[in-house]
């Protein structure tokens, strides 16, 4: 370590030491005031103390110290039943123990490929007590995928649900398969039948600190594996308590699934504020108020387009629940300005949006004084944390004028575990990777990804604003606006459209409505209905998986709710709409309608069910697409590989090999989380996401 020498870098080193202990301070109280720092008794208190010094700030830590303080609480809630803090302390030692009897150690990296269940969280914690890394997957990644995957990470052990297990094929030499949930009797090792018979080996003393490993996207191949950071204080709890007012045991309902930076640390939070954690396998809205009315749930962590069911629900079934939320806090997508309003006008002013990523954990938090000023606000940077605006030579750009955000704070990410893997720096901040401004108030608006901007005849176009007001139509249910290639003006925008049932629309009023607007360049001459956007699992538009578009030669295009001209084939829903005017027929390359039942697949150009679109197919687009406000049939369309024979409804065009270079535009989130927590059917056999998000926009 350099000592300080001159005045200089002595002021700054003493500047730096006040800061910290300012903010841990700062936090300290913020922990007093949501009750997770008490008065306890002194035997608890050593309880406390003795996790601390034999585990650190870890999962073994939390669990153990709420096995000291409030031993028969409620800590986990899951479909088969209840586990107290006791319970799950107790069981995690036998866990570890057997684990150890099969050579699991500090050396050693465990998969995980679960939904949310009470599995996950006892092999986190168990793997804590052992040291041993932990590498989350993503429930959709293909069975080859997750081989590279536990390749790369070097995994010696895969705990699986038995619906993915049976998809898997053969794993890599050395990786040892355990079963986590299974509605029948499974083959081999299970972590209920661990945890039962218990092991032989000693637990370490003081055991090396595990790594944490989150998939990005892999919207450019295999995903990445990004190392989370271990929280040095409670200054980063802190900061998320300095904008996000959670409560100390308030049980609290995780949609998102874990295997996502927002859902897991949604689940870190509940350990920490000794609160029940809900968990359910599939997201179904009104199990979801069930629920949560049944547990007097006040704080419910979800992703935006879970507030879009909740809302869709029938007035009479949400009417039988009374739930009464304090809190509700999402993230991982885009929050539609619409839907925050409504959510607010339904359920009271409780609406908390958190903006970040899997490699800076948060940049930005929205209140519900900041949603109701302007809903389409990312707020502001909570406690802790440094926000800035910087063009592209890395200055300060002033209030108001787009630039590229930058954020530093006590939870960035530790690097990628893949070579040559980097993200940007300036100055000890990091880049998101998205465009935005900030106001004379400090609340920050995003304009899309930094790579989502395209320049249409010499002038730069923003997807997002273009979202943005569709998405505010009542016509239109979500929307994901790209960028695709254009001959004559170099790039164009083309406007992905879903709509509510019985809706109506053309592809003429939607360019007049964004011409009356906006700018004469913002209008997307590409118009395309669909039944629904492919999502992934954390609520991510897919890019890859959205059907050609054509330029508009024909302003008839139009979309109508319900009644579709395209018909669905198989899982990949290819459309094969007949075109009233025109005999040609709009053919993906390399690809074949499935048939009844089918999955078909290729990297190429896939369809979603178009129902109308216009123009000539691109070879290239980037997505600034969001999480609207859908209803969200994200079950397969997390997985919904397909390669589609299509004929256009209103050209004969021919659509070549597409690669798309998709960028998650304004994602409201962190850290990811999920259009519906195992609504996805895919399992491990679906496909490998594609998500139209680089791999730092990945919010969560």
């Amino acid at each position: 370590m350099k000592i300080p020498t001159n005045p200089s870098e002595v002021a700054a080193a003493a500047s730096n030491t006040f800061q910290q202990v300012a903010e841990l301070g700062w936090g300290l109280g913020l922990l007093a005031k949501a009750g997770v720092v008490a008065p306890m008794r002194p035997d608890r208190a050593i309880g406390v103390a003795g996790g601390y010094l034999r585990w650190g700030l870890s999962m073994a830590t939390g669990y153990a110290a709420g096995a000291s303080r409030h031993p028969d609480r409620p800590a986990v809630i899951d479909d088969r039943g209840q586990l107290t803090f006791a319970e799950v302390h107790e069981r995690t030692d036998r866990l570890a123990s057997a684990l150890a009897d099969r050579d699991v150690d500090g050396d050693t990296s465990i998969a995980v490929l679960c939904r949310n269940h009470r599995a996950p969280v006892e092999v986190a914690v168990a793997a804590a007590k052992l040291g041993a890394n932990v590498a989350l997957l993503n429930t959709s990644l293909s069975a080859g995928t997750i081989g590279e995957v536990l390749r790369e990470q070097k995994c010696n052990v895969l705990v699986a649900d038995d619906e993915f297990a049976d998809s898997l094929g053969k794993l890599p030499d050395g990786c040892r398969l355990i079963t986590a949930w299974t509605d029948g009797k499974a083959d081999g090792d299970t972590v209920d039948a661990l945890i039962e018979s218990g092991g032989k080996s000693s637990l370490p003393l003081r055991p090396p600190h595990g790594k944490l490993i989150v998939l990005t996207s892999g919207t450019t191949g295999t995903p990445k594996g990004a190392e989370r950071p271990r929280p040095k204080s409670w200054a980063p709890a802190g900061a998320i308590l300095s904008r996000i007012p959670f409560q100390a045991g308030d049980p609290m309902f995780i949609a998102p699934p874990l295997f996502h930076t927002w859902g897991f640390a949604a689940l870190q939070l509940a350990m920490l504020l000794g609160a029940p954690a809900l968990l359910r396998r599939k997201f179904e809205p009104a199990d979801a108020l069930r629920t949560m009315a049944e547990h007097r749930c006040g704080t419910l962590v979800a992703v935006p387009v879970m507030l879009s069911r909740l809302l869709e629900l029938p007035e009479e079934d949400a009417a039988r629940f009374d739930w009464r939320p304090r809190v509700v806090a999402v993230s991982g997508s885009a929050l539609p300005g619409d839907l925050a309003t409504k959510f607010m006008d339904r359920f009271g002013d409780v609406l908390y949006n958190l903006y970040g990523s899997t490699e800076v954990s948060w940049v930005s938090i929205a209140d519900p004084t900041d949603l109701r000023v302007d809903p389409s606000t990312a707020g502001k940077a909570p406690f802790g944390t440094k926000l800035e605006i910087l063009d592209d030579d890395g200055n300060p750009v002033e209030p108001g004028e787009i630039g590229r955000v930058f954020v530093s704070n006590g939870m960035m990410f530790e690097g990628y575990t893949r070579e040559g893997s980097e993200v940007e720096t300036r100055d000890g901040l990091m880049t998101t990777g998205d465009l935005g401004r900030l106001d004379s108030d400090g609340r920050l608006f995003l304009s899309g990804r930094s790579d989502s901007m395209i320049v249409s005849g010499g002038e730069n176009v923003y997807p997002g604003p273009v979202e943005d007001l569709l998405a505010s139509t009542d016509e239109v249910r979500e929307v994901a606006v790209v960028g695709v290639d254009d001959e004559k003006f170099g790039q164009r925008l083309a406007a992905y459209i879903v709509l509510n049932e019985g809706a109506s629309l053309d592809a003429d009023k939607v360019r007049s409505m964004v011409k009356e607007k906006l700018s004469r360049f913002s209008v997307p001459r590409d118009v395309v209905f669909l039944d629904e956007l492919p999502r992934n699992p954390t609520g991510k538009v897919l890019a890859r998986e959205l059907p050609e578009s054509t330029e508009s030669g024909d302003s008839g295009s139009s979309g109508k709710s319900g009644s579709s001209s395209s018909k669905s084939s198989g899982s990949s829903r290819s459309s094969s709409s007949k075109s009233g005017g025109s005999g040609g027929s709009s053919r993906s390359s390399s690809s074949k309608s499935s048939g009844s039942g089918g999955s078909s697949r290729s990297s190429s150009s896939k369809s979603s069910g178009a129902r109308s679109a216009s123009s000539r197919s691109s070879s290239s687009r980037s997505s600034s697409s969001r999480s609207g406000t859908s209803s969200s049939r994200s079950g397969t369309s997390s997985s919904r590989s397909g390669t589609s024979s299509s004929k256009s409804g209103t050209s004969s065009s021919k659509s070549g090999t597409s690669s798309r270079s998709g960028t998650s535009g304004r994602s409201g989130s962190s850290g990811g989380s999920s259009a519906s927590n195992a609504s996805d059917k895919s399992g491990a056999s679906g496909k490998s996401d594609g998500t139209a998000g680089s791999d730092r926009a990945d919010k969560g």
